[in-house]
């Protein structure tokens, strides 16, 4: 027989890394055991009923649209419109929310 011919029938480093391999995959399967068991003894235990105070609902509110115009050729508004806008404001001056859209053509 020849050198070309001898084989060894395995080397310390081959040993070491099929060693290395099984204990990796050891681990994974303990710490994946470890972390699926805690969930379910944690699914086991029993939570106690929380309760949420349920907020009111808001009371309706008066919706106003209201078209104001100004007179023919002029700046300024007419007598009429001038009083929608006045009781208009006193309305958004009791309620703490409202929100106001003005368009012009």
């Amino acid at each position: 027989m020849t050198g070309a011919d001898e084989r060894k029938s395995g080397s310390g480093r081959e040993i070491a890394m099929l060693v290395g391999i099984l204990v990796l995959v050891a681990a994974g399967s303990v710490a994946t055991y470890w972390m699926r068991s805690d969930s379910v003894e944690a699914a086991g235990k029993t939570v106690p009923a929380v309760v949420r105070a349920v907020a009111p609902a808001p009371l309706p509110v008066d919706v106003s649209h209201t078209d104001v115009y100004f007179d023919f050729k002029s700046v300024r508004l007419r007598a009429d419109a001038v009083r929608t806008l006045q009781e208009t404001a006193a309305g958004m001056d009791r309620s703490s929310t409202w929100a106001v859209l003005v368009q012009g053509y």
